[in-house]
């Protein structure tokens, strides 16, 4: 007599809290986690425990600084979810995100008030509520956010100028005649007159075009007003631009700033046929592919996701910061990818030498993109430095069919020739080990696991190798100083080597560095203009000193620091009254003590509280700009 018995079944609850937690949810999506939670009583206290919404929080949001410490884990998760992306200071270019004349801006908030061309108070980007964004980065004219999901979109243009981005490669000789023209000054068509070239010429606006106020798109009379050489003539309405005070190389727009540069122009809506046009001339695989088109005003402003020459799906894990005109994001593989000059062409793979043949490349645990070279801690290597793969190596394929081919050959990316810096290659248990770094404009500089701050120059490979390293004893007196200031005869005295407070993180800007150190302190400098090898005397603002700042943003002349609690400071030179310090109009600056009007230019000495519509969980800064993450979410009371 046979006898059959059914399978025993196993419930999901029966693997228990431990397994549950530590090796089934860290790999669930929050979506998962949320479909288990409701399936029973049990799963749900599982679903909850602290450790489930720690590890997704990291999992998503990276290992950023978190300035919600003393909140539980599933409300910072739901909270940092939720947050938003606000942007303030210069607005050319389409670097916010946003048109700085569009109704839901409030009048306070434009600035100078007379004459817009900018935003003097956080304002959050529209078009972005579906998004979960995990980090921001903000270069010379753009911004630059990660999702949760691994994607990368941009904002603005990493190249200012069209005749800064690559060469036209299209393969159409009239199209090619308008890039020509372009470059050398001459008359150019319909769709070059989008873009808006007011300029100086000895302090008087050039327009380029008749004086006659012709409102129209085609204004022919411009063809016997006088040019500058190598610039191009504009036929339409030109704009006014503020007055220059200062030397124009300091600032990345450093032509004249048009304060309407975000208007739709007169006979803009008449361009979309011709648009069209060449649209349909361009699906053709043997079609050039024309690199310079789509960055006009509305383009730059909408954010772009970022494509790469990869066959498949990149799914990125953190951004490499910006340069003046280039961005690096680094993938879960440890590629390192670089965009340059322009958003709309697909990134290239930088193939770091020594990974050369390597199926899986070597750990980065950090990647920054400096203004003349990039940078990149790496296991086993130390810190690693390249000048090629930021510059004009970035791969652009002449036409679609020969993009299509790389991608299907794998042809994603060049070599490049790395550069160590000497001694920081160092095991784990070493005091030399690198803990963190920030590149500058020509420079590097570093902490190590002892504390000590490291500066090395960037010029050249020679400037690393030959010149070696400086420390910067400077930064570390002003450190002991100020966390000495509190303690008494009998407690300093008492202190030993290990008590003694050390520098474990480096941030800054091209110019600007700021080390934090692990006792709730913050030392800064700025670097002296074209030498990276110098910095200025190093300061330690007393409202930073025992705050909880756990990170330093810098522009081209200003600061953030963000604090414990979501609170936001800023401080440094608003130029031109652009508004990246966020600190409002001419009336609200009046009312602020630490400030001054020199010049047209607004100087802070003393960081100062910025009023957010919520709490700061992540900064970034650069150029004439800023931008932070912030969530609503948080109940007053916390």
């Amino acid at each position: 007599m046979s006898c059959s018995s059914e399978p025993k079944k196993m419930y999901l609850e029966s693997l228990g809290h431990d397994i549950l937690v530590n090796h089934v949810f860290p790999y669930l999506s929050e979506k998962d986690i949320m479909t288990l939670a409701g399936m029973s009583s049990v799963l749900h206290n599982y679903a909850n425990d602290p450790a489930v919404w720690h590890d997704l929080y990291f999992k998503t949001f990276g290992m950023q600084p978190n300035p919600f410490t003393e909140f539980n884990w599933p409300e910072m998760y739901r909270w940092r979810r939720h947050a938003a992306l606000y942007t303030w200071g210069e607005g050319n270019n389409g670097r916010l995100g946003y048109n700085i004349l569009d109704g839901f801006i409030p009048q306070e908030a434009l600035t100078p008030e007379r004459f817009p061309r900018g935003v003097s108070l956080p304002q959050k980007v529209p078009g972005l509520d579906k998004m979960v964004i995990s980090d921001v980065v903000t270069g010379g004219y753009w911004t630059a956010i990660l999702t949760a999901t691994g994607d990368i979109y941009g904002i603005g243009e990493l190249g200012s100028r069209p005749w800064d981005l690559p060469d036209y490669s299209g393969s159409n000789d009239n199209d090619r005649s308008v890039f020509d023209n372009l470059r050398q000054g001459g008359p150019v068509g319909p769709v070059i007159s989008r873009f808006l070239w007011p300029f100086r010429v000895g302090g008087v606006i050039d327009r380029g075009v008749d004086p006659a106020p012709d409102l129209g798109v085609g204004n022919n009379s411009a063809r016997n007003f006088p040019l500058t050489p190598h610039r191009p003539r504009i036929d339409r309405p030109a704009h006014l631009s503020m007055p220059q005070t200062r030397n124009p190389n300091e600032e990345p727009d450093d032509e004249a700033q048009p304060f309407t540069s975000n208007i739709v122009l007169p006979g803009e809506e008449n361009m979309s046929a011709f648009t069209q046009d060449q649209v349909k001339q361009e699906k053709g695989d043997n079609d050039g592919i024309n690199y310079q088109e789509r960055v006009g005003m509305s383009q730059r402003i909408n954010s772009k996701f970022l494509e790469t020459l990869s066959p498949k799906k990149v799914e990125f894990v953190g951004l490499g910061g910006g340069g003046r005109t280039h961005l690096l994001g680094l993938d879960k593989e440890y590629n390192v990818w670089v965009w340059d000059k322009l958003f709309n062409a697909p990134g290239t793979k930088v193939e770091l030498d020594f990974n050369q043949g390597v199926v899986k490349p070597l750990k980065i645990n950090k990647l920054a993109a400096a203004w003349n070279c990039n940078a990149a801690l790496v296991d086993g290597k130390g810190l690693v430095v390249w000048w090629d793969g930021f510059g004009h190596s970035q791969l652009l394929a002449e036409t679609k069919k020969q993009e299509k081919d790389w991608k299907r050959q794998g042809k994603t990316g060049e070599v490049v020739q790395t550069t160590v810096v000497p001694l920081t290659d160092q095991g784990l248990d070493s005091p030399d080990r690198v803990v963190d770094f920030h590149a500058g404009d020509k420079f590097i500089i570093y902490a190590t696991a002892s504390g000590k701050l490291y500066r090395v120059r960037t010029n050249n490979r020679e400037s690393i190798v030959g010149e070696g390293r400086e420390e910067l004893k400077e930064f570390q007196s002003l450190l002991q100083k100020e966390f000495e200031a509190g303690l008494s005869d009998k407690e300093r005295a008492a202190l030993t080597a290990e008590d003694r407070p050390k520098f474990d993180r480096v941030r800054g800007g091209y110019k600007f560095v700021a080390a934090l150190s692990n006792s709730d302190h913050v030392v800064y400098a700025d670097a002296l203009e074209g030498d990276g090898a110098k910095l200025k005397k190093p300061e330690a603002p007393a409202i930073l000193q025992n705050a909880g700042c756990i990170s330093v943003a810098a522009g081209d002349h200003h600061l953030l620091a963000l604090l414990r609690g979501g609170r936001l400071m800023s401080w440094g030179m608003e130029c031109q009254k652009c508004g990246d310090l966020g600190l409002g109009g001419t009336e609200a600056k009046s009312h602020i003590r630490q400030g001054e009007f020199v010049r047209g230019d607004f100087i802070v000495k003393e960081p100062v509280e910025v009023k957010t519509p919520g709490k700061v969980v992540a900064i970034a800064a650069g150029g004439w700009q800023s931008s932070a993450i912030i969530t609503t979410d948080i109940d007053e009371e916390n």
